[in-house]
């Protein structure tokens, strides 16, 4: 039989020759009868099944079709399968204020407690290194500025008072569009905090770490927004200079911005 995949492979490809040439290799014979057998089971992906023997052509052919899988439908009726297909990225909202309550539950989606100490999204080791910032600007009942999120507390603590929209607008490469937005949350993490938190693992992984629990938390805002009928979008396309000077007071110390989530009502 074949000494190795890579024996089969190479003999895939000379069959895969013209036929001439093939005319002038009778010691190919036999290996073609078990080539024959065993080409259900070669990776032929490569090969030009166009050129190959007519029998040989239609046995891989015969391996291609098996390996395709077809599904059951996913029924969309209700429960997360709806939320998920209606998750959309808005980028243009109407000038309508939000309700406390919707960014309370979408604060909540993005970092909150979900029972005792567990939260809404997975984190490495239950470090929980993101935070999330409100920067409210019309908001019901909430005066503009930026509130940091505790989630322990399911409460907001003013971190800096005033209408902070072209500033966090100011971050972003090509998302001027915030400051028309009513509401956003801003992702933050002390990256060298979680790198030293999982150096005996490897140098990299606590940043990995932070980035992945990033998208956790930006996800559970889209599918929070999906149910409240509201709008979001993850801004991660950011100036980090502009970003680091920029956030000041609005971020905890030594965090860096990691994207932002604007909420509100979508343009029709």
């Amino acid at each position: 039989m074949f000494k190795s995949s890579r024996h089969a492979s190479v003999l895939v490809e000379a069959l895969a020759q013209p036929v001439m040439a093939r005319a002038k290799a009778p010691t190919m014979t036999i290996e073609l009868t078990r080539l024959l057998i065993l080409a259900p089971y070669l990776d032929v992906s490569h090969v030009d099944r166009s050129s190959l023997l007519p029998g040989l052509a239609a046995t891989c052919n015969d391996r291609l079709v098996r390996n395709t899988v077809s599904l059951p439908p996913v029924h969309r009726a209700g429960g997360a399968e709806s939320l998920l297909a209606a998750r959309r990225s808005t980028k243009k909202f109407m000038s309508h204020s939000v309700a406390l309550s919707d960014v309370a539950g979408a604060l909540w989606a993005a970092t909150g407690r979900s029972d005792g100490t567990r939260r809404t999204v997975p984190s490495a080791h239950a470090v929980y290194p993101i935070t999330a910032t409100l920067v409210a600007a019309n908001v019901d009942g909430l005066a503009a500025g930026a509130y940091e999120y505790d989630p322990r507390a399911h409460a907001l603590n003013v971190r800096v008072e005033g209408d902070l929209r072209h500033r966090i607008a100011s971050m972003t490469l090509d998302a001027q569009w915030l400051i028309d937005c009513p509401s956003a949350i801003v992702l933050s993490a002390d990256i060298a905090a979680s790198t030293n938190r999982f150096a005996q693992q490897s140098s990299t992984h606590g940043e990995r770490f932070v980035w992945i629990e990033s998208g956790h938390a930006a996800h559970s805002v889209y599918l929070w927004a999906a149910h409240r009928k509201l709008g979001t979008c993850l801004i991660a396309g950011l100036d980090d200079d502009v970003a680091a000077r920029t956030a000041g007071r609005m971020i905890p110390a030594r965090h860096t911005v990691l994207g932002i989530l604007p909420l509100g009502h979508p343009q029709k």
